[in-house]
């Protein structure tokens, strides 16, 4: 048995792993961001919603032949336009909608995978997240998402952050929050769509709820949360690759175990007896 340190450093002499790493730092630290929104909003849900639709856009591609992250990001946008148009009928509860799309698409999603002949590992590297699956391509891809992002964050800040908090106010002070949701939930889309690579669409969720809400046992203002979650995430994501490795198991899923493990010390540490 190879000792725990030669596994570490052996890791980083691949690299499938660096390009991980890479990868895995910037999403954690996108969902983070992104995840504040989500939290405080109260909005959660959205992410199951939005990756139980990429699911089922790939399964159908695996099932026509299509290239499946094509497949993927044209059903995560297609997503986002159904959730929205259910949401501005304004004739049921978000939560209802959200939850009601999410499992019609697991649903779709298990009839098509039940007309394929044999096993597909593809769409299991999708479902639990595998980092093998990290090309060059989503490398550079990543970076100009990486920038896309951070510049649609900074220059948005203002209206996205007056919407967050008093969304009544921000429409009489002339922002357009209806157009602003639509840019935050395709932004949210595609950064969930890249990160089902690596995670897995069935805990990418967490990948945007625990490093926030773990952010804001100590974060004393937004400011504070926002740089606090992109911390903990990168922190988080990069043990939990490493450890993905050295023990051999998904990465989403260990990714998801730090994680929460980060979040429960914290939470035990600062009870008040």
């Amino acid at each position: 048995m190879i000792p725990m340190i030669d596994r570490i450093f052996e890791a980083f002499t691949f690299d499938f792993f660096l390009r991980a790493l890479f990868v895995g730092s910037v999403l954690s630290v996108l969902c983070a961001l992104l995840g504040n929104f989500v939290v405080l909003r109260r909005e959660a849900v959205v992410s199951h919603a939005i990756s139980h639709v990429g699911l089922l856009g790939i399964a159908l591609g695996i099932l026509l032949g299509i290239d499946v992250n094509i497949a993927l990001f044209f059903a995560v946008i297609a997503g986002v336009f159904i959730i929205l148009f259910f949401l501005r009928s304004q004739r049921f509860s978000q939560d209802s909608v959200l939850e009601f799309i999410a499992e019609m698409s697991l649903a779709g999603s298990i009839v098509v995978v039940s007309q394929m002949s044999g096993y597909r590992i593809d769409l299991m590297q999708f479902l639990f997240g595998d980092i093998l699956l990290i090309s060059e391509r989503d490398v550079w891809f990543t970076v100009v998402l990486g920038f896309f992002v951070l510049f649609g964050l900074i220059f948005f800040h203002r209206p996205l952050s007056q919407a967050l908090f008093n969304e009544e106010l921000a429409k009489s002070a002339g922002v357009r929050v209806s157009l602003l949701h639509t840019f935050f939930l395709l932004l949210l889309a595609v950064v969930i769509a890249v990160g089902m690579k690596i995670i897995g669409a069935l805990l990418l969720a967490a990948f945007l709820v625990i490093p926030p809400n773990t952010a804001k046992i100590f974060a004393r203002n937004f400011r504070g949360m926002m740089i606090g979650s992109a911390v903990i995430a990168f922190i988080g994501t990069n043990i939990g690759l490493l450890g993905a490795y050295i023990f051999d198991v998904p990465s989403g899923a260990m990714v998801v175990l730090v994680l929460g493990g980060m979040f429960l010390v914290s939470a035990v540490a600062t009870v008040r007896f």
